[in-house]
């Protein structure tokens, strides 16, 4: 299998303990033509490099005074419910859900945040599914590997950490831990 997270293989066969939390490599990918995925992996990847670079450029200096100049500043934070999600029960985390002493979001602002959420963390979602469902034809690609870091670290410096912490969680640990040994240097 192409997958696993918990525990760990080990015993009979020599296979190396896999820590809880991590995937196992997929080593040796299957044949391309067991790749349901692969035929579709070039323009898939394209249009997620694309979104995800449109959705990172929004919290560049210029995203963001584009983003104030049409009201929609409060969009590019995170809502009450994510600032409390960070924070332990207390006076912190009341605050937080309380708006943290800001007016609430227009209804605008906060569609606009949960509508480009939504579309990065597809965008991410996808990704790691290709590195799933064609493994054989994604890890063994430059092209590839390049596509998958303008996903993954386009803009990077104007992401805020919790951006950051979105793409290493859902894109980059499962998409470098499947990685078979022969393409970890792609």
């Amino acid at each position: 299998g192409s997958g696993g997270g918990g525990g760990g293989g080990g015993g009979a066969g020599g296979a190396a303990m896999v820590p809880a939390g991590m995937v196992r490599p997929v080593d040796p990918p299957p044949p391309l033509s067991e790749c349901p995925a692969s035929d579709h992996l070039e323009w898939v990847l394209t249009l997620c490099s694309a979104l995800c670079g449109a959705i990172h450029r929004v919290w560049t200096p210029a995203g963001c005074a584009e983003a104030a100049a049409v009201g929609l500043s409060r969009s590019l934070s995170m809502s009450p419910d994510e600032q409390a999600a960070h924070l332990v029960h207390g006076p912190a985390r009341t605050f937080a859900l309380a708006g943290g002493g800001l007016p609430p979001a227009t209804v605008n602002a906060a569609a606009t945040r949960d509508w480009l959420r939504g579309l990065r963390d597809s965008a991410y979602a996808m990704v790691t599914l290709l590195s799933i469902h064609a493994p054989g034809a994604f890890y063994p690609s430059g092209a590839v590997a390049a596509a998958v870091g303008r996903t993954a670290y386009g803009d990077m410096h104007h992401m805020h950490d919790r951006h950051v912490r979105q793409a290493l969680h859902t894109l980059v640990r499962p998409v470098l831990g499947r990685c078979p040994m022969a393409h970890r240097g792609v």
